[in-house]
């Protein structure tokens, strides 16, 4: 009954809606005061009894999670909350960080089965870093049920202990135990299996098909011909066991993802592309020591982009990441220090609202024909599909509506445009959100095979991995560069270790 169920499972679905609440971060996540009403003495005794069992969970929770206060306040911190931000209400947080809000109070509910859906879309890597480790140690957890849905394959290998499988193709769910890696594996390994099952199988048939048909068509002894059917019958067994193995080889399989490739014009520029000589960034500059002093976004900061580049910046929200990609861009200027550019580099950026630019009404061939209107000829038309089609954009959905285009295939779009004018250094911000796990393969593979400089902001670690060559940390005040991706993590790690 839906009263049983209600009481045995305490669901909190972390949806990708926007918060509007006026309250501010702490206390969304701790609650706050009930309304009063008026109530009958048997209503009265009926809430009474139900304020029991609650208060007797609660009691029974925390025990286990803490105490309500500290615990908001550390869920809040492990997602990137600083002191200044709990005191703000939440309308005056832009959405992201309200999709963190959203996630805390998920998190501090601490309900029986969880049900996340992209969750680390609107983190930080620190944050990420932070989240899988409170839902594979956290003791909240270890006896609750978690489902997410997530294109973070690391994140997944964290905290998955089963995985669950829709195909593409088939249009069917599997189930394994492990996390995502230790299924891809054994699906490789069955995929191998199956592929060699088959072709022995089907050579059989062969053989068995040739014996019965030799048969039938000279004649022989009834003997003969009973063997003949015989062999017939065992062919038409085993095209049924191929007939089977095909089903599960489609549940393991998924929609083919189409290349992706990014122009550039690499090789048109030598030597640097972009230089920091000592330069400093503060906002408000002109006030105060004090509120000078409280507004440096960073300082000191020495750093070179050439055309073999690859450059992973990370550090928490509000370090100056931002900041840093718009002086690269050329949209903000340094109060100290001086930005150099090459007078003929182009800067090119896909950042995570980068589908947010697309007009819905018209089809991608369209919307790019607005943007690049060219010379109006049949060439240019023939250049524009070309590429699009280049960037994974079949030649079906250029002339689909882009409303009906998933977030992925907008994506697709969105970088064929950012990518037309050929750019010497692309700018990668966030770019994994809205795609599957075999998009995000398919654009590392593009990334390493653009020539040119690539500057990449993301959470995802598999894909950092994949591609980023430099590791450039931003963090109390100053950049630095790390020795590695994985050292960056290993530090990031043995912080959260020590608080």
């Amino acid at each position: 009954r839906r009263e049983a169920l209600t009481r045995s499972i305490a669901k909190l679905e972390n949806e990708q809606s926007m918060m509007t609440s006026s309250e501010v971060p702490k206390k969304d996540v701790g609650g706050g005061d009930a309304e009063e009403g008026g109530v009958s003495p048997a209503q009265a005794e009926s809430i009474a009894a139900s304020l029991a069992k609650l208060y007797e969970q609660s009691a029974q929770r925390d025990e286990i999670t803490g105490p309500p206060g500290p615990r908001a306040r550390k869920v809040l911190a492990g997602l990137g909350f600083d002191d200044d931000m709990l005191e703000k209400p939440t309308t005056a947080l832009s959405g992201g960080w309200r999709m963190r809000v959203a996630l805390a109070c998920a998190l501090f509910a601490s309900p029986q089965l969880l049900l996340l859906d992209e969750p680390t879309n609107h983190l930080s890597l620190e944050a990420v870093l932070w989240l899988a480790r409170e839902l594979s140690t956290g003791d909240a957890w270890k006896t609750r049920i978690i489902v997410l849905v997530s294109h973070d394959r690391s994140f997944l290998d964290e905290v998955a202990t089963d995985t669950l499988h829709v195909s593409g193709v088939a249009r069917q769910l599997s189930a394994s135990r492990g996390n995502y890696t230790m299924w891809s594996v054994k699906r490789r390994q069955l995929q191998t299996e199956f592929a060699r099952r088959k072709a022995l199988r089907e050579e059989e048939i062969q053989k068995l098909k040739e014996f019965a048909g030799h048969g039938f068509k000279y004649g022989g002894s009834s003997s003969q011909i009973n063997m003949m059917q015989m062999k017939a019958k065992q062919a038409e067994k085993m095209e049924e066991e191929a007939h089977c193995d095909d089903l599960e080889m489609a549940s393991l399989a998924e929609d083919q993802d189409l290349p992706l490739r990014l122009g550039s014009d690499g090789n048109a520029i030598s030597g640097p592309l972009i230089q920091f000589r000592e330069i400093s960034f503060s906002y408000g500059a002109g006030g105060s020591a004090e509120s000078e002093s409280n507004a440096v976004v960073f300082s000191g900061v020495d750093m070179t982009v050439d055309k073999n580049s690859r450059v992973v910046i990370v550090g928490e929200n509000g370090t100056g990441k931002t900041t840093l990609v718009k002086l690269m861009q050329g949209e903000l200027e340094p109060t100290a220090g001086e930005v150099k550019r090459h007078a003929s580099c182009r800067v090119a950026t896909v950042n995570q609202h980068h589908s947010d630019q697309i007009d819905l009404s018209l089809t991608p061939l369209k919307w790019l024909h607005r943007v690049f209107p060219g010379d109006e000829s049949y060439n240019h038309d023939q250049k524009l599909r070309s590429h699009l089609g280049s960037c994974g954009v079949t030649a079906a959905l250029q002339m689909t509506v882009s409303s009906a285009l998933s977030g992925g295939q907008r994506s697709r779009v969105a970088m064929a445009a950012t990518s037309f004018e050929r750019p010497h250094v692309l700018i990668l911000d966030e770019p994994t959100n809205n795609l599957d796990i075999e998009a995000v393969e398919s654009l590392a593979d593009a990334v390493e095979n653009f020539n040119g400089a690539v500057i990449i902001v993301s959470h995802d670690q598999y894909f950092v991995s994949r591609v980023g060559r430099e590791v450039w940390v931003l963090e109390n005040r100053t950049l630095e560069r790390a020795e590695s991706f994985d050292a960056y993590l290993k530090a990031q790690r043995r912080k959260m270790t020590s608080i």
